[in-house]
């Protein structure tokens, strides 16, 4: 073909934006903004309800005026795939031909097929993207909060430990990371807390109050709250530690 492009569809379901595309040599980018309707009545009722919009020749099937506006971006013939997603055309998936061509269902199978996987790996890049900002806003909070907030998993071992964690033990997060309960809090202190932590992780939310060594050599006291996390199915799979310093 000589041109392919993916487009996003405005709210308004008229506009749409190709955001990429690629030219064979000698075809232009039609890299843009446009609008529906500008491409004909049969484009606008095609795509709207979600059937494919197929064109072999736009000099003979279609008016005129709507075949000048293909034509002006170096097109004589295409098959646009709509994407319909909870009722509204969402995206289209486009392939052209700079001049006439009769279109075969492989063809079309085919540009079905690429529709469906571009959007699922839009989405995907998407929910990642969602995902990152998440965490980011809650690591931003946790790091704000006047609390030593960490998460252990099931084996004792921290994959979590906020700011104000790190700066109680003076360690950077590459020390702390990984490491048992025991190593970190040393084996005078873990035994205070390690019947808790193994009830926690039984499912037992506890709370109770402990003293804390500080990194100066001081003794702290402290309340621990540790809040079983549960996965989908409902086992426990590790463990929030939330401390607050009560001295």
């Amino acid at each position: 073909v000589a041109i392919c492009a993916y487009a996003d569809i405005d709210d308004d379901q008229d506009g749409f934006t190709i955001r990429g595309d690629w030219s064979a040599p000698g075809s232009p980018s039609i890299v843009g903004r446009y609008r529906l309707a500008d491409f004909g009545k049969l484009a606008v009722e095609n795509l709207r309800k979600g059937a494919p919009l197929v064109i072999n020749d736009n000099r003979v099937e279609i008016a005129p005026a709507e075949a000048a506006t293909f034509q002006a971006i170096g097109i004589g013939s295409t098959i646009c795939m709509p994407l319909v997603r909870d009722g509204r055309l969402r995206a289209l998936m486009a392939v052209h031909h700079a001049g006439p061509h009769v279109w075969t269902d492989r063809e079309l199978a085919l540009v079905r097929e690429v529709t469906e996987r571009s959007w699922a790996f839009v989405e995907r890049v998407g929910a990642e993207a969602d995902l990152r900002n998440s965490e980011e806003e809650l690591r931003r909070i946790t790091d704000a909060a006047p609390l030593l907030i960490s998460y252990i998993d099931r084996d004792q071992r921290y994959r979590f430990v906020n700011q104000t964690y790190q700066t109680w033990f003076g360690r950077s997060p590459e020390a702390l990371l990984g490491r048992s309960v025991e190593e970190v809090l040393g084996p005078s202190a873990y035994a205070g807390v390690a019947t808790r932590l193994r009830a926690a992780l039984a499912g037992e939310p506890m709370s109770f109050e402990s003293q804390m060594a500080y990194p100066d050599g001081g003794q702290r006291d402290v309340h621990v709250d540790y809040v079983p996390r549960r996965a989908a199915a409902g086992e426990v799979v590790g463990v929030y530690a939330i401390i607050s310093d009560i001295t």
